[in-house]
């Protein structure tokens, strides 16, 4: 479950220097896998259904959320946040624990994809219908 700021500033400055770089440090260990599970659990998303609707099998999806198998396709990574209903943000912090780059608004492509995470639209199909549409190459088609 992530913690407000407001939450997380209250806890941390209650604590002493030592104690609080401890749980801040604890705050930065988070892997992909930890983050991204807890997210998708707290939207009530199996990851069955998310690798469904991303189009890959479980057991490459399952591989890739262990770590087991690592990827370099920014593409897939973004699928498996829209699949799991993640919100911009959250999708973004998970790009980033991913080692990627979040996604840019100066890039028309990934800004596409921002405004419709931004707008709760988490509908694969009509994100790539958009992209598509605009003469971008669809998500997972790289």
């Amino acid at each position: 479950m992530e913690i407000k700021t407001s939450e997380l500033e209250e806890i941390l400055l209650n604590k002493t220097n030592k104690e609080y770089i401890e749980e801040i440090n604890k705050l930065n260990e988070i892997s992909f896998s930890d983050y991204y599970k807890n997210e998708i659990n707290s939207n009530g998303i199996s990851q069955n259904e998310i690798f469904y609707k991303c189009g890959i099998s479980d057991s490459y999806g399952y591989k890739i959320l262990s770590g087991e198998k690592h990827t370099s396709n920014k593409d897939l990574i973004i699928m498996l946040c829209v699949a799991g209903n993640l919100d911009l943000e959250k999708t973004q912090r998970c790009l980033k624990l991913y080692g990627m780059s979040p996604l840019y608004i100066k890039i028309k492509r990934e800004a596409l994809i921002m405004k419709c995470i931004n707008n709760h639209n988490y509908n694969l199909y009509y994100i790539n219908q958009l992209l598509e549409n605009e003469g971008y190459e669809i998500l997972g088609n790289r």
